[in-house]
């Protein structure tokens, strides 16, 4: 039987499949509801299975939705890269970038610069943790991720950007932080699981068996100065997140011994060699 599904079909179908729901998927890709709604019955049809359950307004995934979703992303990402195979343009397209907030603080002038000297690649931002900006570099979500100490991977390859530092801060009044014993009943500010920076500092305290007291999550870096300064706790921090803040504005800091704060920031891509776009980027982020 003749196949007519085609890749707009797929792509609508991820859309609602990925956000549950036709009203959301349409304002995405800027189509009328009733055109998705159209489209996925029209798929329903050729394939001759429900690939939703309608419950209300929400599209819920059938079992034979899930097996079609992973089919569907393979098949539209290798449609994508056969397009990027045979035109590989640095200077136009669509760029997906994985970021964690210490690098798109780190980096903001090179990527203004980026933008500015490319304005026809439509560059988009995407935070996360490491582990999660990687799992969306793999699965093919994003074209490159900036990443701290990313683990080996056999379908990934990286690029070393710059080597990171990190060090513990505290507000004025604490005591000098020693060793791993020195904070064992102060609580820990930290960005949730994934976040390398919260892993290097488990890591750390784990090898002298001490327990923080408490973990207090916190989500930007602005906000997790501000209660460090407030005697909240302590935080492990990049450097280069404190060359923004006044040197008279409250932090301690704390350095760890070299082996501790070193890392290094890598760009993580697929395959053995980044495209064109993704490989001028990193020229930028290097300079």
């Amino acid at each position: 039987m003749e196949n007519d599904v085609e890749l707009t079909d797929l792509r609508v179908f991820i859309e609602v499949a990925q956000l549950g729901s036709i009203t959301g998927a349409a304002n995405k890709i800027h189509r009328v509801p009733s055109g998705v709604t159209t489209r996925i019955k029209l798929l329903e049809e050729e394939l001759g299975v429900h690939l939703f359950e309608r419950i209300g307004k929400k599209m819920i995934l059938s079992s034979d939705g899930v097996l079609f979703l992973d089919y569907a992303k393979k098949i539209t990402l290798l449609a994508d890269e056969s397009v990027e195979a045979i035109g590989n343009f640095s200077d136009r397209g669509k760029l997906r970038v994985g970021t964690m907030d210490s690098v798109a603080f780190r980096f903001s002038k090179n990527l203004s610069k980026y933008h500015a000297t490319y304005p026809n690649v439509n560059l988009s931002l995407v935070s996360g943790t490491a582990s999660e900006l990687i799992s969306k570099v793999k699965n093919g979500d994003l074209d490159i991720a900036i990443v701290l100490d990313p683990p080996k991977n056999s379908d990934l390859s990286s690029d070393l950007i710059v080597e990171d530092q990190v060090c513990l801060i505290s507000d004025l009044k604490h005591p000098n932080i020693k060793d791993q014993s020195s904070i064992r009943s102060t609580s820990i500010l930290a960005f949730r699981n994934g976040c390398p920076y919260r892993s290097k500092l488990e890591e750390w305290l784990k090898s002298a068996n001490v327990i923080p007291s408490r973990i207090v999550e916190i989500h930007s870096y602005h906000a997790m100065v501000g209660c460090v300064v407030a005697g909240m706790g302590v935080a492990i921090v990049p450097k280069s997140i404190l060359s923004g803040y006044p040197k008279n504005s409250g932090i301690k800091i704390h350095e760890f011994t070299k082996k501790i704060s070193l890392g290094e920031l890598r760009a993580v891509y697929r395959g053995a060699k980044p495209n064109q776009k993704s490989e001028k980027l990193i020229e930028f982020l290097k300079k």
